[in-house]
């Protein structure tokens, strides 16, 4: 396996403990009934079968990495580690190991999405919010949070550019029914239809990411020699157009007039002409 990816500083650095520093090694034992998920957990997504494995390893072997947690009055509110904190839940634990520290509210946030970035299982929608909370929220810019969290700040750049996709585009990426890669290929397809069309054809037909980077450079190609084209298409030809890439789920130019002309349909994949071929066939 790769080595895994230096994030900055690292929890180490950033972790301001309430606690004298020889009591590093002996964390204190928190009662779960004091502890809290904080509001600005990055992460909205648990999954079920992961937490059920990671309570049966807690069931024979404990929490091993103690949580990270902030006093709030006389409770406490979890910083990092609220993963291990349900997982404790379900192996029916009644106390857990923490570390007990304080934060600035910049520190607070950073601690938390760094603590998620380690264990690489944040998908990139929860990630992103994550960046943007901390820019909305704390005095950081893009540069600094790139150099706390170890990524470049272009990285921090396009995980921010996928909060602008569409609500269904972005649950489809949290989910897994899409790739990061397919996502940035849809976002390099600026024409609202045309994106959700591309959307569209993703889901159905498996469409590989490459596959996907081809067809958002020919929707770009496209809507470019459209824009340098006279508005003079009449408009019963545009009307047929729209319905033939209505039906057929792709783009689709109809070029000439009403008796005499040629059709173009697009495609881009194997299993995609395969698509089409069919429903033609059918229709």
């Amino acid at each position: 396996m790769p080595p895994k990816r230096a994030l900055g500083k690292g929890l180490d650095a950033l972790i301001q403990r309430s606690e004298p520093r020889s009591e590093r090694d002996s964390s204190p034992m928190i009662p779960l009934s004091r502890i809290q998920p904080a509001p600005t957990q990055p992460r909205t997504q648990f999954d079920e079968e992961s937490l059920e494995r990671l309570a049966e390893s807690i069931r024979h072997q404990g929490v091993i990495q103690p949580l990270i947690l902030e006093r709030d009055g006389l409770n406490y509110q979890i910083v990092a580690g609220e993963r291990r904190y349900r997982a404790a839940l379900l192996a029916g634990l009644t106390e857990v190991p923490a570390i007990v520290a304080r934060y600035d509210s910049d520190r607070r946030l950073l601690v938390s999405l760094i603590e998620n970035l380690q264990r690489e299982d944040l998908n990139p929608i929860d990630e992103a919010r994550a960046f943007a909370e901390l820019l909305e929220e704390t005095s950081l810019t893009q540069e600094q949070i790139a150099k706390q969290v170890g990524r470049s700040r272009a990285a921090i750049a396009n995980s921010l550019r996928l909060l602008g996709l569409s609500e269904e585009i972005r649950t489809a990426l949290q989910r897994g029914e899409i790739s990061p890669g397919h996502a940035r290929a849809l976002l390099s397809v600026d024409e609202p239809l045309n994106r959700e069309q591309l959307f569209q054809q993703i889901l159905a037909g498996g469409i590989s990411v490459r596959d996907a980077e081809v067809a958002s450079r020919e929707f770009g190609r496209r809507v470019s020699e459209q824009k340098k084209e006279p508005p003079t298409r009449p408009a019963e030809i545009r009307d047929i157009e729209q319905q033939f890439i209505e039906s057929l789920g792709t783009k689709v130019r109809l070029n000439g007039n009403l008796t005499r002309g040629t059709l173009e349909i697009a495609y881009f994949s194997g299993d995609d002409l395969e698509r089409i071929f069919q429903l033609i066939k059918v229709k």
